[in-house]
């Protein structure tokens, strides 16, 4: 098997490799490691993952802690991510060697990897094989994902039936919807979807990390808050709904509304704007931000709305205190 190698790279060369990058994860982009260290106090790798050829065939960035009593401890998030074409299996293997190797090499003692592979039959053998062991305790990531290559018309034709209808019935409504500075309007989103949170009782994003996000920018990252208002009051917000682009994949991460912006299916009008303001800006993919067993009820049919095409991959898995680096 040819020797694969992990190699530090700086802002330039990363932004330069993401651009070749596809499928790109929402929480393997710099940004995203820019946000997680000013709120969790982390220290971030990102290393360009090389060939035997010297040809970049991926991206990872790690998010690293130290702690006192036990040493590195590394979680990877949705990454690697691939340049050029989908890795083969032998490739997977060299990519998990060298990962071994590093880990050794810095003295990481504990490594959490949530990989971005289909769970296919010979992945956790594979995985075995390397020392790494599936987490029980953990959900696999799941979610849809719209191709926007396809023309707004045949986006809006694939979609369910009844979901197609409502989005007709949002549009008829007396409600403006407006695309919003997210840096600039930061307090006052958070303290709508604060509220929306705690009237519905369930755990909110940290507003704190949010933060951290919105402020981040670069040509491959951008923020979009869009929001719905009453056609004679532009001021007032009935319901918000934020969207990330990175690279060349959007992601759907939060949307809150109002008693009276669901009884107008603001939602509806404000998915459909997201999705078809990243495919006139480019963008591939747009993915609706996970849809797995935990995913409640109602928003997981609201999602399956869209007929996105399902993925699955791999659940988390772990490397490290109790195990050798041999």
């Amino acid at each position: 098997m040819a020797p694969w190698s992990l190699r530090a790279v700086d802002h330039g060369q990363w932004q330069q490799h993401w651009q070749a990058a596809h499928s790109c994860t929402l929480t393997q982009s710099w940004e995203y490691g820019s946000a997680m260290a000013q709120r969790r106090l982390c220290r971030c790798d990102r290393l360009a993952i090389l060939d035997q050829e010297g040809v970049v065939r991926g991206l990872m960035q790690c998010l690293r802690w130290s702690l006192p009593w036990l040493g590195g401890v590394v979680r990877i998030n949705r990454g690697p991510v691939c340049c050029g074409s989908e890795w083969t299996l032998t490739e997977q293997d060299s990519f998990l060697l060298a990962l071994r190797q590093l880990a050794r090499q810095r003295r990481y003692r504990a490594l959490f990897i949530s990989l971005p592979w289909p769970d296919e039959p010979k992945l956790p053998v594979l995985l075995q094989k390397h020392g790494f062991v599936l987490r029980q305790n953990k959900a696999a990531w799941a979610s849809h994902r719209l191709d926007l290559h396809q023309d707004e018309d045949f986006l809006r034709a694939q979609l369910a039936g009844k979901w197609r209808n409502l989005l007709r019935k949002s549009e008829r409504q007396a409600v403006h919807v407006h695309g919003q500075s997210a840096a600039l309007c930061w307090a006052r989103f958070a303290a709508f979807y604060s509220q929306f949170a705690q009237e519905k009782q369930f755990v909110a994003v940290d507003p704190r990390l949010l933060g951290c996000l919105v402020r981040q920018y670069s040509p491959s990252w951008q923020c979009h808050l869009w929001t719905a208002s009453p056609a004679d009051n532009p001021a007032e917000w009935l319901a918000v709904l934020l969207s990330i682009h990175h690279g060349d994949s959007a992601t759907y991460l939060i949307a809150a509304n109002r008693e009276e912006g669901r009884r107008l299916l603001c939602n509806y009008r404000l998915l459909w704007q997201a999705i078809c303001h990243a495919r006139n800006q480019g963008v591939r993919w747009f993915d609706l931000g996970g849809v797995n067993a935990d995913t409640p009820e109602g928003i997981r049919h609201f999602k399956n709305g869209l007929n996105g095409t399902p993925y699955q991959w791999i659940g988390s898995v772990e490397f490290g205190v109790f195990r050798s680096f041999r």
